[in-house]
């Protein structure tokens, strides 16, 4: 079962890319998730841990069930540099083009033979709030559509959010970050788990460091300073 399904082959370096055993849980978390519940979750893997091979596997296995008609694997074009749109392209040549044209998305979005779909949240949002683009997929609006998004952060917290899940009524979305929002970091605010619900898999920095998969760093304490009151008054 790893050998045959939890390898990318990357098209530009033309090599195949084995799955590490916490990317490995983590697509196996969603999938369960997928198949036995209509629950969201996110996994929180840190900095430098692969997460958009991750989140990207998570999208291919999760086509490949019968019952999900989308598997929709969605970035932000914000967040996109040179290098990231050249390693989403690797996977899936000509996937992320970094425009915001949506006529493409649509068609594949019609298209009731494709399954995966590697699109930005950008021309998501455009393809969803146009009327005459709706036409053309609204047969997906019941259907059951699985929506993985690469560093979910607070692009996916507003109304781009509330319009996906307005239009896709069974949809389940699923979210990668390093950097989870806890209620602790973001008094009042949104969290995490408040848009995408538990966390199905972590791999923090501490794991990472520990297996040499991402550098480690020094922390030097400073004393603390404590301000002196005096009489002084200064001119």
């Amino acid at each position: 079962k790893y050998i045959s399904e939890y390898i990318v082959l990357a098209e530009a370096p033309k090599i195949s890319m084995v799955l590490r055993p916490y990317q490995y849980y983590a697509v196996r978390a969603i999938e369960k998730q997928v198949l036995e519940s209509d629950k969201n979750g996110y996994i929180w893997h840190t900095t430098g841990s692969g997460k958009t091979l991750t989140s990207y596997k998570t999208s291919q296995v999760l086509s490949m069930i019968p019952e999900i008609k989308k598997a929709l694997f969605v970035v932000d074009r914000k967040d996109l540099d040179i290098q990231t749109t050249k390693e989403f392209n690797s996977f899936s040549d000509g996937s992320v083009d970094g425009t915001n044209n949506t006529y493409n998305l649509v068609k594949q979005l019609e298209d009731k033979n494709r399954k995966l779909i590697v699109t930005t949240i950008q021309k998501l949002d455009i393809a969803i709030g146009r009327e005459s683009y709706l036409e053309k997929f609204n047969y997906l609006e019941n259907e059951k559509v699985v929506i993985i998004f690469d560093e979910c952060h607070r692009s996916q917290f507003g109304l781009t959010h509330a319009r996906i899940k307005g239009f896709f009524k069974r949809a389940q979305l699923f979210g990668f970050t390093g950097t989870p929002i806890f209620a602790e970091n973001n008094i009042g605010g949104v969290t995490t788990t408040d848009v995408f619900g538990n966390c199905l898999h972590k791999y923090i920095i501490t794991n990472a460091i520990s297996d040499g998969n991402v550098l480690g760093f020094e922390v030097e304490y400073v004393g603390k300073y404590k301000q002196k009151f005096t009489d002084t008054i200064y001119a």
